[in-house]
């Protein structure tokens, strides 16, 4: 498993974020944690590899404090730019299908040589 530390900000202020992804052999299939400052839950998520090579994740629905508790349903997609960088993708609708899914926050991430 890796675990991965983040800080940032969006227009709700700066947070801090961590996941924890892997591979459930048992399952065949990837799976990822997501927790951070802006709430007090944890996102489970499920994943597959895309013809791309990204791995796509998709929770359950989900409390989101953000979204005044509302139950939302994310998508997020892991992509390997290059040898040294990362990017991450994370997607949000309402469980309730009552909107489209929106992107609501992008990371990329570089590989600190020394």
């Amino acid at each position: 498993f890796l675990v991965a530390d983040l800080e940032g900000s969006t227009p709700m202020g700066p947070y801090e974020g961590m996941s924890i992804t892997g591979y459930d052999n048992g399952e065949k299939v990837y799976v990822m944690l997501w927790m951070d400052s802006m709430g007090t839950g944890v996102l489970s998520s499920k994943g597959t590899l895309k013809e791309d090579g990204a791995i796509e994740y998709v929770s359950e629905p989900y409390a989101d404090v953000a979204a005044g508790g509302k139950k939302m349903i994310f998508r997020m997609v892991t992509k390997i730019v290059s040898d040294d960088r990362l990017m991450f993708t994370m997607f949000a609708k309402p469980a309730d299908g009552s909107k489209e899914e929106a992107k609501i926050m992008e990371s990329v991430s570089t590989r600190v040589k020394e």
